[in-house]
Order: structure tokens, then C-alpha cells, then sequence
């Protein structure tokens, strides 16, 4: 398993291809991670139309080809097109579901996002909320301020009336530090 380009790579043979090509095991995870990228970035180039003609289908299979050598961003762009139906016959929201978990479990965070929203609703694959729920924890645990947003909802409204009106009353956690300087008093609140 390599990152080369911060693509996540997993070849599982790779020390088996290192040895037909006379090469140590990092130069064909570093070689393959670049190519991975690069087919990715040319994906991006024909569903854009940048520097090349505006052509759906080469996007497709460029994204398609990346993501089955296991590119999590190919992946996520695969399963946007499908989820929309750009370059598509029609929306196939059981397709999108396969790529954005495909890369949901690469670790992608958008991915992980828009897995879990699938599966809290059920578009394209069944409802779970288990593991709706630990998508879009992980993906929150990686910055995606989206999934952090919406566990918050969540949290908010499996409250009771008590523990809100208490929240409400007292807005910061006990121990918590919060920084008031340069605030500036807007007259049309007072």
C-alpha cells in the first residue's frame, strides 16, 4: 500500500510486479500512485472541458479505469456523475452508492459524507443507520465541516426539552475558554 500522490494505492501484488520489473517495491507504488493521479486529473480535464474538448464519456472512463486500480478521488468523481447523471443515460443512484463507498472505505471524507447521506435515506442501497452514522462521524473527524454540522443537528434534537432549555440557559460547557475581545457592539441589537 502506497500514497505516492496522496492517492491511496492498494496493489496487492505489488512486491511480485517490483521483482518482474527489476525495481524495489516503493518505486512501482510511487510510479503507480502518480499514474493513478494523473489519469484522474485528465478525467477532471474532459468532464471540464480544460485544454480538451468537453467529452463526458472519456471522463467517465478515465475516472472508471483510475478508481478500479483503487484511486478514492476517481471513485468520488465516478459516483458524483452517477449520482447526478452527468455523462450518464439517467441518475443510477445504486452505482453512485457502490463508488462512494468504494471510497468512503479509502478513507475520502466527502465520500464518507455522501455515503452516510445515502444510507440514512436510503438511496441506492438499503437504510443503516449504524453505519450511516459512523461515516459521517469519520468523515467529521477529518475536517469535513458538513458531516460535523449535521451530527450536531442530530445531537441537538435527540435533546429533551430539559437538556435544551439548560443549553440554552448556559451556552458555553463548563470549562470551556471563550475568547470575547474585539467584539463591537451593533446598535440595532440593544
Amino acid at each position: 500500500e502506497g500514497r505516492g500522490n496522496g492517492i491511496k494505492t492498494n496493489i496487492p501484488n505489488m512486491v511480485d510486479v517490483a521483482k518482474d520489473l527489476a525495481r524495489p517495491p516503493t518505486y512501482t507504488t510511487k510510479y503507480m500512485g502518480y499514474e493513478l493521479g494523473a489519469l484522474t486529473n485528465l478525467g477532471i480535464m474532459y468532464k471540464y472541458g480544460q485544454g480538451v474538448p468537453q467529452d463526458y464519456s472519456r471522463a467517465l472512463a478515465c475516472y472508471r479505469e483510475a478508481a478500479d486500480r483503487g484511486d478514492a478521488k476517481a471513485a468520488l468523481n465516478l459516483a458524483n456523475m452517477y449520482s447526478t447523471g452527468t455523462g450518464c443515460d439517467s441518475r443510477n443512484e445504486k452505482e453512485a452508492h457502490y463508488w462512494y463507498l468504494k471510497a468512503a472505505k479509502q478513507g475520502n471524507a466527502t465520500a464518507q459524507y455522501n455515503c452516510a447521506l445515502q444510507m440514512a435515506a436510503g438511496h441506492g442501497c438499503p437504510v443503516d443507520g449504524t453505519a450511516s452514522e459512523a461515516f459521517m462521524r469519520a468523515s467529521a473527524a477529518q475536517g469535513n465541516e458538513h458531516a460535523a454540522r449535521v451530527i450536531a443537528i442530530a445531537a441537538e434534537e435527540m435533546m429533551s426539552a430539559e437538556e435544551r432549555a439548560a443549553a440554552a440557559a448556559f451556552p458555553f460547557p463548563l470549562g470551556s475558554h471563550v475568547l470575547l475581545s474585539g467584539l463591537k457592539a451593533r446598535p440595532e441589537l440593544n
